[in-house]
């Protein structure tokens, strides 16, 4: 875990694979397109196998659209051959020739379909031309043609042709009227898609026959098509999705393609063996529900709220929705949807006999499995025939099978219950843990900490000692997280109470299994996470122990397996932690030597794999670390080169994520902080361009997401530097535009119910510059001031330690000197300046504490311990910059 002082941006951190592996599949289902790639790609940086393990299981978080049209080709099977053949045009006209294109059937972001005329043929098709460039995108788009033409059979869509027209791919294919399953649905009697639905088992049982597994069944790529003898048939379509049968290691090793709702649970866990033509019959029973009832087995009207209902329930019985449904069709629906593949039907074939036998009148299996719906039918079917005598034995013997029938449902009704359990642990994770990175970019904390709230209940209703050690290592997991998201929401107190709570318990867990590196590495997060309570507290005293204890932990990973990337990570956040909590104490060279320890390791990972995003973004941050530090210590020039490599590395991540808010987030932040260096050094105008930038990649990212407030409060600095860049330069008005707009956004941060501290500081500074332009006016500037000096002196008494605090509360104390009506009063100011800067400007070479308090000192008449402090500051390069320049008359 690393913190930064500097950046105000949430610690990274790497579980363990075993922990991560369902998170991660969970995070992803949670993002969409760009989003879900870079997730991927940042767990890929650091662990392959656990990126490949999770791109196993990953389903897609939002429905698919229902059609190629609107269905992104990246969502599709990678795996076309690198170098596809054509698929042979049968024509002997130029296909431009040979098609006359009609009306349009439908569009979508990646193509279009027509209706066409074959005039070769004598025929109507319809072609499906592809709106892309991308060769891969062109080669997944030929391998649905090939796929599809190999299956030949009455219920699947024949495919006639391909090639290109215009230079733009087409498919030709059958040309059908109807529409698609889907959207005939609502008009069809429930023999009809009885009969439909069996006709699409026999069409995916031709496929899995020429070796295909589908993977996207789902009412939408099934068409209807009406006989000339006005019968319907169904035609399955759409083999974009396709796989052999007997590359399903690779289908477990490939991602997750697919609609959500109709995969089926295999195709998630990653199992090969698991894989097979049972995951089409699973996503055909979903079709069933869907057709028979009107709705999917989950209700929801987002990702979330489907993911928490598969997560936390069964989905209720097709006859609960729909209750004249005939309990055969339910019956066969059901063992369709079975989470076991084994309690499924074996094939294809199968379900579209069982729907036969259904269609007529005859005993459909998946309801019988047993002589009581037998007996039930024949006594039905036989009234006359059944006596007395033999109706009571036969009550007699369905009494009996009631019975075990009823033992069963209690013995499963066990079953589910300890599910459940494991099915609430894992919606717990996916609330707390999977969605926080995805909700708090969009500020939605509040949902996180509801979250955290039934999660904390929970963990009281469920005693510990119930739990197995691997559940408890995950909960360990859960609290911190659950006290990161209260951290995040300013309430520490709260925060506090379940990252002590994890703590106890990887303690625990650590002491049963010491050699147990994944167990340490948890013990060391739990470390981190009570720490940054008492950081964010203030109390750096606190802090100091479990940081130290983190980074003790981090060298023994490091030591058990000195090759381990992840715990060579750790160790660099290790130090750079407690470099943080150095620097924060005014130990500046302490800070370097931490921060420099972590240089070292991030530039050895970064040298051993230069592709790693992550280990590239954690150099980029250490070279801020450093520069800032020694900007601190006053040597400029090195801060200057530290700084401007982070700014390096930050545009290369830019250039290759431009669309995002990650890393636009953290170039401006580079831009920032190399801006504020050539500020000092008296550099205006290119200070003035660096914030110039940090400005207009903030003002996009709060105009893409307004509840974001880190984002917030850091446009609201970009606003005060480029105000006091125009102060300096004489540009009063700029800087009043400026600084408007910096004091309108802190007080819209201000209207929290728990403002962090560090808005309140700038709310100070605002005040305090807001005063320096009523002087330069000729204004009273008391008011301003007065109200900025009580904040300041409030957070001062708070945290001690802070440094940028007593910095701005001495230069509002010489400037309320300035502005004092007698020289008694106004030597008072002076001296309480003094006061507030000298222990912190003493301490070190910070050139932005040493010329206020220079300034103080000539004030107060004291040029002999004034003029040494002005010199050193000439040799450091530093440019007072105006608003203390000209506070009283001295001489250096």
């Amino acid at each position: 875990m690393k913190v930064s002082a500097k950046r105000g941006d949430p610690p990274r951190q790497i579980p363990g694979a075993e922990l991560r592996l369902g998170e991660a599949v969970l995070i992803a289902a949670g993002l969409e397109g760009a989003e879900r790639e870079d997730y991927l790609r940042r767990i890929a940086a650091s662990d392959r196998d656990l990126a490949a393990a999770a791109r196993r299981r990953i389903a897609a978080a939002e429905e698919i659209r229902d059609s190629f049209l609107s269905t992104p080709a990246a969502t599709r099977l990678e795996g076309a051959p690198a170098n596809p053949e054509p698929v042979p045009a049968s024509a002997t006209l130029p296909p431009g020739e040979r098609y006359e294109l009609g009306e349009r059937l439908g569009e979508g972001g990646m193509g279009r379909v027509l209706a066409a005329y074959d005039r070769q043929l004598d025929r109507s098709v319809a072609l499906k031309f592809l709106n892309h460039e991308d060769p891969q995108v062109t080669r997944l788009f030929l391998r649905e043609a090939r796929a599809q033409a190999r299956v030949r059979h009455d219920h699947v869509l024949e495919i006639y042709d391909s090639g290109e027209i215009d230079n733009q791919p087409f498919i030709a294919m059958r040309y059908v009227a109807g529409g698609t399953l889907a959207e005939a649905a609502s008009g069809l009697s429930l023999e009809h898609k009885a009969r439909l639905l069996a006709q699409v088992a026999e069409g995916l049982h031709a496929a899995h026959l020429e070796g295909l597994l589908h993977r996207d069944v789902k009412p939408s790529n099934v068409l209807v098509d009406q006989t000339p003898d006005g019968q319907l048939r169904a035609l399955v379509s759409d083999f974009g999705l396709a796989a052999e049968l007997e590359d399903a290691e690779s289908m477990a090793a490939g991602a997750v393609a697919g609609s959500p709702h109709y995969i089926a649970p295999e195709r998630l866990s990653g199992a090969p063996a698991n894989i097979d033509r049972r995951s089409d019959i699973y996503s055909l029973g979903v079709v069933m529900y869907r057709l028979f009832t009107g709705e999917l087995p989950f209700r929801g009207e987002n990702t979330m709220d489907f993911l928490r209902q598969a997560l936390q329930q069964d989905f209720p019985p097709p006859r609960q929705r729909m209750p004249a449904l005939p309990v055969e069709l339910e019956a066969i629906t059901l063992r369709c949807l079975a989470r076991d593949p084994a309690q499924r039907y074996a094939s294809a074939k199968a379900v579209a006999a069982d729907l036969q036998r259904y269609l007529n009148g005859e005993v459909a299996e998946a309801y019988a499995a047993g002589l009581a719906y037998r007996l039930t039918r024949f006594v039905l079917r036989n009234k006359l025939l059944a006596g007395l005598t033999a109706a009571a034995a036969l009550v007699l013997l369905a009494s009996s099978l009631a019975v075990a029938v009823f033992a069963l449902r209690a013995d499963s009704a066990r079953q589910r219950a300890e599910l459940r359990q494991g099915q609430a642990e894992e919606l717990i994770r996916f609330m707390v843990v999977d969605l926080r990175d995805k909700l708090e970019s969009v500020g939605r904390l509040d949902i996180l900490d509801a979250a955290g709230g039934a999660a904390t209940e929970y963990f009281a209703a469920v005693p510990e000692e119930e739990l197995s050690e691997a559940e408890l290592l995950r909960r360990s997991r859960m609290l911190y997280q659950i006290g990161d998201v209260r951290i995040r929401q300013g309430d520490l107190a709260a925060a506090a109470v379940p990252m002590e709570q994890s703590l106890a318990l990887t303690r625990r867990l650590a002491a049963l299994r010491p050699d147990d590196g994944e167990r340490l590495f948890e013990l060391g997060q739990s470390h981190f996470w009570v720490g940054r309570v008492y950081w964010e507290q203030g109390d750096l005293a606190a802090t100091r122990g479990p940081w130290e204890s983190y980074l003790d932990v981090s060298r023994r990973l490091v030591a058990k397996e000195p090759g381990n990337r992840v715990w060579r990570r750790e160790l660099s956040y290790g130090h750079s932690n407690l470099g943080s909590l150095l620097q924060a104490e005014n130990d500046l060279e302490g800070a370097l030597g931490q921060f420099l320890a972590t240089l070292a390791i991030d530039q050895e990972l970064v040298a051993a794999d230069p592709a790693d995003a992550v280990a590239r973004e954690d150099l980029a941050a250490t070279h801020n670390a450093v520069g800032v530090v020694l900007q601190d210590l006053g040597r400029l020039g090195e801060a200057g080169q530290h700084l401007a490599a982070e700014l390096d590395i930050r545009r290369a991540l830019f250039a290759a994520e431009s669309a995002n808010p990650r890393a636009r987030n953290f170039l401006a932040t580079s831009h920032s902080h190399l801006g504020i260096l050539l500020f000092m050094l008296g550099e205006w105008i290119a200070a003035g361009e660096h914030f110039q930038a940090a400005q207009e990649i903030l003002v996009e990212l709060v105009t893409h997401d307004p509840a974001n407030t880190p984002w917030k409060f850091k446009l609201a600095w970009s606003y005060l530097h480029l105000g006091r860049v125009a102060y300096a330069q004489g540009d009063w008005a700029a800087a009043d535009a400026a600084w408007s707009l910096e004091r309108r956004l802190i007080g819209e941060l201000l209207t929290s119910d728990t403002p962090h501290h560090a808005w309140r500081r700038t709310q100070a500074i605002g005040l305090y510059h807001l005063a320096l332009l009523r002087v330069a006016d000729g204004a009273s500037a008391r008011t301003d001031l007065l109200a900025a000096v009580r904040i300041l002196e409030d957070l001062a008494a708070s945290r001690p330690s802070d440094r940028a605090v007593h910095r701005w509360l001495g230069q509002s104390y010489l400037l309320l000197g300035k502005l004092a009506n007698s020289p008694a009063a106004a030597r008072a100011a002076f001296e309480r300046a003094e006061e507030k800067i000298a222990p912190f400007a003493g301490a070190g070479r910070d050139a932005r504490l040493l010329a206020p308090w220079a300034v103080a000192l000539s004030c107060l008449g004291r040029p002999d311990e004034a003029s040494p402090i002005f010199e050193a500051l000439d040799t450091l390069g530093y440019a007072l910059e105006p608003g203390i320049s000209h506070l009283c008359q001295f001489a250096k």
